[in-house]
């Protein structure tokens, strides 16, 4: 697992030309972690990765499942909204960021490898997460609501949600929807006050689902 450098170049409200930002953010700590079974949901991660290293420190974690199984496989048990598939040794304590940006593909009603890392996430109450998705087919507004829904249950505050069509990541189409996922992020982690671990409980209302292709 990665830890990336921290970064003293333009912030990222000047990167993204978010209007109303103030022109200097104070470092804050940001986990991205994700389950990608191809390529897309990595690629979206690293986009990610690259905008929120102007606000500090970033470290990339992946979420892997101990058994490799098909695309017909994760498919059979994507059926079954609340089925947990072991993982590999990732981080799961969190308490050291303000804000964690998870990642997971759209399957059917569920994502087996990320419900067990929710699951062992932990402190969650009050932690600051920003959910994003790669889909291919349709119903990803409903699908992006049940994973609010499942974060929210075990205390975490969803600040961002990001939806992104795999075609649309496949063309590059999706970097102007990160620039604006990102800016929401690190706005409301900016209000809630920095350094880390003075205002975590700070609760709030989920965000707007947002969903397109980012061009």
């Amino acid at each position: 697992m990665k830890s990336s450098k921290r970064l003293n170049g333009p912030d990222i409200a000047e990167k993204t030309q978010c209007p109303g930002r103030k022109k200097r953010l104070a470092c804050m700590k940001t986990l991205i972690v994700f389950f990608s079974f191809t390529s897309n949901v990595r690629t979206l991660a690293t986009a990610i990765r690259k905008e929120l290293e102007a606000a500090g420190e970033v470290d990339f974690a992946v979420i892997e499942p101990k058994r490799v199984r098909t695309g017909l496989g994760w498919l059979a048990r994507s059926f079954l909204p609340g089925w947990r598939a072991p993982i590999r040794p990732t981080i799961t304590d969190v308490s050291r960021y303000d804000l964690v940006c998870l990642g997971f593909p759209k399957w059917t009603f569920a994502c087996p490898p990320v419900n067990q890392y929710i699951r062992l996430m932990q402190p969650t109450q009050g932690k600051k997460l920003a959910l994003f998705m790669a889909f291919g087919g349709f119903d990803q507004e409903r699908y992006l609501r049940s994973m609010v829904r499942q974060v929210s249950r075990r205390g975490a505050v969803v600040v961002a949600t990001l939806a992104a069509k795999r075609s649309s990541i496949r063309e590059n189409g999706h970097l102007g929807a990160v620039r604006l996922f990102c800016c929401q992020a690190v706005e409301v982690v900016q209000q809630a006050g920095l350094p880390k671990g003075e205002n975590t409980q700070q609760g709030g209302k989920n965000p707007r689902l947002r969903s397109g292709t980012g061009r």
